[in-house]
């Protein structure tokens, strides 16, 4: 007679060399291990459905509902002519609302304690959520021209420190500083390129 074995699951007699029972269909090795009934994989299949489906909405739940505006300088722009120039920043809104920038000023001096702060016009005012990147040219606000010291700003002697600050409204109206603390060091000779576009007798 044959040798036998039982079945690990249903007791019945099968050959010992058997690696599944041909009467309740389950393997009697490694495999055994690897069984899933129909009902635990469709719920299986049911509970990762409704995962792929909840998700996204739980990330919108927890995200939070405000812009996030950045900017980034890109260095001196054309004008009209020669007149006029321009300091180019590069500005994107990645949050999920709308932003806004209310402000941009320049202040520069030249080594000493005495700045002189300039207001900026900008293109650029409100930012819906985007990766795309916006060009905002800044130039100097007319009506500040007069506040420039003309002669010192010529002079190539003089070391000039400027620096830009660019500020706004979250969407949820609070006050926001889009640049790094004390604003953007903008190169001397830069600087001194565009200030010098704005005198009258310039171009």
């Amino acid at each position: 007679m044959a040798d036998t074995k039982k079945c690990i699951y249903c007791c019945s007699d099968m050959d010992v060399a058997a690696i599944k029972c041909v009467k309740c269909g389950s393997f009697q090795n490694w495999r055994r291990f690897m069984t899933m009934s129909s009902s635990m994989l469709a719920l299986l299949i049911a509970f990762f459905s409704v995962l792929s489906v909840s998700l996204p909405v739980i990330s919108d739940t927890v995200t939070p509902k405000n812009s996030k505006i950045e900017v980034r300088y890109r260095g001196p722009g054309g004008g009209i002519s020669s007149r006029s120039r321009t300091f180019v920043f590069t500005v994107w809104n990645s949050g999920n609302r709308t932003g806004e920038i209310d402000k941009v000023s320049l202040t520069y001096d030249f080594g000493n304690a005495d700045k002189t702060a300039l207001r900026l016009f900008s293109t650029v005012e409100v930012l819906i959520p985007s990766a795309q990147l916006s060009r905002m040219p800044l130039r100097v606000v007319p009506g500040d021209v007069d506040l420039m010291d003309a002669a010192a700003v010529r002079d190539p002697a003089k070391t000039i420190n400027c620096r830009i600050m660019v500020d706004g409204f979250d969407f949820l109206g609070k006050s926001e500083t889009y640049t790094p603390e004390g604003g953007v060091r903008i190169d001397g000779a830069e600087c001194r390129e565009v200030l010098i576009s704005y005198l009258p007798d310039a171009g």
